[in-house]
């Protein structure tokens, strides 16, 4: 058996993934003595990239968005001066219906984002449905940072899409120390927190509060790390805390991690903590199996219906994990008239899956368990 990863592990092999891209805390004059701009919209910003690599934004700065602010080129920043963590972070703030993305700098390599609070502004102007992500990443490019945003109320489907790009050359980005949520509704109007699919990724320290499809979706991101993440449901119920169900184009998870995580449901259930396998979300009996994921050393805890839910993978390791939490529900009749097993903190569809899995791990039916109460729309446990 391979040796399981620990959450120093991780924090070592993230100095290998992120080299060359730039400490976590930003220092030099460069930086800190930059001139900020005060105010106005995407265009003042958009000037400023297209003339000069580092954009720094005024502490407590307003822009109200008509169009997304976009990268020019490559090694390019944008942030707020002083480097601040609080409410004094400069915000951008999508102002007209016509809008979704913020702020876009797909197949831009070894861009940094950091400081900002971003504002999809959902509430006043409606739902996109289909619509792209409130940060769009990733692309064919490598090394793009995003730290200490404050991001919420995406238009569309998530708050933030690490697109693996159309060769799929998505490589060593970082999403760090970023708040997240909250993220759609729980009527069908979902949208996750985190959605990465960018290879070799690091995401790490992030909080996720109140999404409502997947606080973090990984689809595949090969090599990628998923550590130390917190991810909770307090007023808005959750379907999924950490996903690991997306076959994306090859259903490939090797050495991706998912290591030292929590999941808490604080006030809202989550319908799965940890779901891995395309069989345990959707209608799909025939779905291929994925492969290669590692998940360890998380925690569950408050409500929820199923805990660590394992369908249709195969050489997976699921060791050293806990569930603290109160698994609840009574399934109702899935989408194939089959009635799914009641939830439980460790289950596994043995027939489907194979890999190396702790102890705890029983037997159990775990088809398409985004269903197993009912309406998925109404996302309520029943009592």
């Amino acid at each position: 058996m391979p040796r399981l990863p620990t959450l120093a592990t991780v924090v070592f092999t993230s100095a290998v993934i992120t080299a060359g891209c730039g400490s976590d805390t930003p220092v030099g004059p460069s930086l800190s003595g930059a001139t900020c701009l005060a105010s106005g919209d995407e265009t003042t910003i958009n000037a400023a990239l297209a003339r000069a690599s580092t954009v720094a934004l005024c502490r407590d700065a307003v822009f109200e968005l008509r169009g997304p602010v976009v990268f020019s080129r490559n090694n390019q920043r944008l942030y707020t001066q002083g480097f601040p963590t609080d409410s004094s972070r400069a915000l951008l703030r999508v102002a007209t219906p016509e809008v979704v993305t913020a702020i876009d700098f797909l197949g831009r390599s070894n861009v940094h984002v950091s400081h900002l609070v971003i504002d999809g502004n959902r509430p006043r102007l409606g739902r996109i449905s289909g619509g792209p992500a409130l940060i769009l990443a990733g692309g064919d490019a490598s090394g793009q940072r995003v730290e200490y945003v404050r991001a919420f109320e995406p238009r569309g489907w998530t708050c933030l899409h690490a697109f693996d790009g159309a060769n799929r050359n998505c490589t060593g980005m970082t999403i760090a120390h970023n708040e997240f949520g909250p993220a759609g509704r729980p009527n069908g109007e979902w949208a996750d927190g985190i959605s990465l699919d960018c290879r070799r990724s690091l995401v790490h320290d992030n909080t996720i509060t109140d999404a409502t499809d997947g606080g973090i979706v990984i689809f595949g991101a090969r090599g990628s790390i998923v550590a130390g993440n917190t991810i909770r449901a307090v007023t808005r119920s959750l379907l999924g805390g950490i996903n690991m169900v997306d076959y994306a184009s090859d259903g490939d998870f090797t050495g991706t991690v998912v290591d030292a995580n929590v999941i808490e449901g604080a006030g809202r259930p989550i319908r799965i903590g940890l779901a891995m396998g395309t069989r345990t979300w959707g209608c799909v009996p025939d779905a291929p199996r994925l492969s290669g994921g590692i998940v360890t050393h998380n925690v569950l805890q408050g409500e929820m219906g199923y805990g660590y839910a394992v369908n249709g993978v195969t050489n997976w390791i699921v060791m050293d994990n806990v569930s603290n939490a109160r698994h609840v529900g009574v399934p109702a009749l899935d989408c194939f008239g089959r009635r799914p097993s009641a939830p439980a903190p460790f289950q596994i569809a043995r027939a489907s899956s194979s890999g190396t899995f702790q102890n705890e791990f029983v037997n159990a039916e775990l088809d398409s368990l985004v269903y197993a109460f009912g309406d998925p729309t109404l996302l309520m446990l029943a009592r």
